[in-house]
């Protein structure tokens, strides 16, 4: 199980910024609980006969293994690429990256990891699976792989602007810079289904519908359509309890499909 969890601390591989705040944010926390709760407090009167503050000085050090374990595990994933195991990159800073939890898009600004360790980091995970694949639970650490890799993988340009058509009756426009990034933006609008325009020709062009259909044998349902005009191209009922990546590889292909009509926008 946490092999699996694992995979989320690989966004940490080949990062400089990230292990330096892991490393000064762990001393910083233990110095200042030393100095706090030290050892010429663990008697005093306000901590009745010290148990408290003995159990206290324990348990807070445990505090910083969490961090220094997401640390030892990014540095793993490192390891499986002995050729670039050495190399570390800045953050880069993107001053139009939107703010998932805004999709008004008003919020913007953020820091991200550049392309080449965003590449390192897909290749490490590859490898990384494949040497613990009898330890792990193979579609839940795939599932997430595909879920990193879709948040890693930009549109061409860096960002593309879409507009959405939400139940049918409020339009908006969104700026996304990943399929992960696009799927979560829609997700935050919370309509019943989203006709997102894939094309400047909108409902002429190639477009994408969501529609949640709720609750089947206990999983939820959604409907994705490709549509170009009023013809349907394609249609798939996924399981989003059992099957999310499925959503991400019709999201990707639908997405691909638009530069077979036009220009080969997405990358």
């Amino acid at each position: 199980m946490w092999r699996g969890l694992g995979l989320t601390f690989s966004f940490l591989a080949f990062n400089r910024a990230p292990r330096i705040w892991v490393i000064v944010g762990s001393t910083i926390f233990l110095i200042f609980t030393m100095m706090v709760f030290g050892p010429y407090r663990l008697f005093s009167l306000s901590w009745g006969d010290g148990c408290g503050g003995i159990l206290y000085f324990l348990c807070a050090p445990t505090c910083v293994l969490p961090p220094l374990l997401a640390l030892h595990t990014a540095r793993s994933f490192e390891k499986t690429l002995p050729e670039h195991s050495h190399k570390r990159y800045k953050l880069v800073y993107d001053a139009d990256k939107p703010h998932p939890g805004d999709p008004s898009g008003q919020a913007k600004g953020g820091w991200d990891s550049g392309p080449e360790a965003m590449e390192l980091q897909a290749m490490a995970r590859s490898a990384w699976i494949k040497k613990y694949s009898d330890s792990l639970d193979m579609d839940e650490a795939l599932l997430m792989s595909q879920i990193l890799d879709a948040q890693a993988q930009k549109f061409e340009g860096g960002s593309r602007t879409f507009s959405v058509l939400i139940d049918g009756t409020i339009e908006k426009e969104f700026e996304a810079r990943s399929t992960a990034e696009l799927l979560e933006i829609i997700s935050s609008f919370g309509g019943d289904s989203e006709l997102i325009y894939l094309e400047d020709t909108k409902e002429k062009g190639r477009q994408l519908e969501i529609s949640f259909l709720g609750d089947k044998g206990g999983d939820d349902h959604v409907s994705v359509r490709e549509l170009l005009g009023e013809e349907l191209i394609r249609e798939e009922i996924v399981n989003v309890e059992r099957n999310p990546g499925e959503i991400i590889d019709f999201v990707e292909e639908t997405l691909r499909n638009c530069g077979t009509d036009d220009e080969d926008w997405w990358n």
